[in-house]
């Protein structure tokens, strides 16, 4: 989640849109950042926020440890916010194809959605994109990272984590830092999560027991994100054999897809691996094209990265090193003109 504050820096030419994102930037990460010691000294601050800061600190120590990196200033701060949600990310997608349009932004390439810390803001753009035919989603988010070019602050949104989720955010968050492929935002996302995954089970690998119910979770909501990516591909195969739909028509294959295909194909998933009805995150979402864009961004090449990561039968930490390594090569020989770094791998792996 993740990109937020080069969005909000460079995201559009409109002063008024500038103005407010850039303010609100100013706000939170520059004029309400305190230091972590004062607030762990500040007897008004609960022990369960302290415990939580010094959670992270673990967390960033043995995520540069592992790494064998320098560790930076990130983290060392923590900002307050009165809501629950950073920022709100707005993603759109064609009626009659899954595929997130791109917002370029100078400096850091093309993204697929744009960011704003107001959800009127976010709402007012969401009605011009769906004007102009267009099917959208706002995504909340809490969580963001500058990519190492600034110290983030601790949020308050993280405080809301487990101590194993919030491991794996802060590992995500931290791994944009140290490795992040230029105009490949699915790809970095998708590295993220994974290396996060596998950090996390390597911090608490000495509890063990203490996580294995929650790693037999996490592997039941794999296979469930899965058949998301497979259904997905379905809908937009329909959509492709028939290149000239209109909103309408795309409207009718999409409800029959979700009723007739998807929804009861969800359902039968969760109740095969006994996770409860309440419990089945997919059926809680209004299921659109835009939605499923912003689904397949974070999850659309993770699959391969797992793939990949067995098949070179590395430990982690090579694999980081491999992964590194070549893009090096990649960005030498300026292959982003003839092939994704992804495909350049799955060649130097073949």
């Amino acid at each position: 989640m993740k990109f937020v504050f080069l969005f909000l820096l460079f995201s559009c030419s409109k002063t008024s849109y500038l103005f407010e994102q850039g303010w609100n930037h100013l706000d939170i990460f520059y004029f309400r950042p305190i230091d972590n010691q004062k607030v762990l000294e500040d007897n008004k601050i609960s022990e369960e926020v302290k415990n939580k800061i010094k959670l992270i600190e673990e967390y960033k120590k043995f995520f540069y440890q592992y790494f064998s990196k320098e560790e930076t200033g990130i983290y060392t701060q923590t900002v307050f916010l009165e809501s629950d949600v950073l920022t709100y990310l707005v993603i759109a997608s064609n009626y009659n194809e899954i595929k997130a349009r791109k917002f370029s932004f100078p400096f850091v390439g093309e993204f697929p959605y744009i960011g704003f810390y107001h959800l009127s803001s976010a709402q007012k753009f969401q009605k011009k994109l769906e004007n102009e035919g267009m099917v959208t989603y706002i995504r909340k988010v809490d969580a963001y990272s500058s990519l190492g070019y600034f110290d983030d602050p601790i949020l308050s949104t993280f405080f809301s984590y487990d101590k194993i989720e919030l491991a794996r955010l802060i590992f995500h968050e931290l791994f944009h830092t140290i490795f992040f492929i230029e105009n490949n935002v699915e790809l970095n996302e998708n590295m993220a999560n994974f290396f996060s995954d596998k950090l996390t089970q390597k911090y608490f690998a000495i509890k063990e027991s203490e996580i294995s119910d929650r790693k037999k979770q996490h592997q039941n909501y794999l296979e469930i994100k899965k058949l998301i990516v497979q259904k997905a591909q379905e809908l937009q195969t329909i959509y492709q054999s028939h290149p000239n739909l209109t909103k309408e028509e795309a409207q009718k294959y999409l409800k029959d897809f979700l009723e007739k295909n998807y929804l009861p194909n969800v359902r039968l998933a969760c109740q095969k691996l006994k996770i409860k009805i309440k419990h089945c995150f997919p059926l809680k979402y209004e299921w659109n094209n835009a939605v499923f864009a912003a689904f397949m961004t974070y999850e659309k090449n993770r699959l391969q990265i797992e793939d990949l990561f067995k098949k070179m039968n590395m430990s982690l930490l090579d694999f980081y090193h491999f992964l590194h390594n070549n893009y090096e090569i990649y960005q030498k020989n300026d292959f982003d003109e003839i092939m994704s770094f992804r495909r350049f791998l799955e060649q130097k792996v073949n």
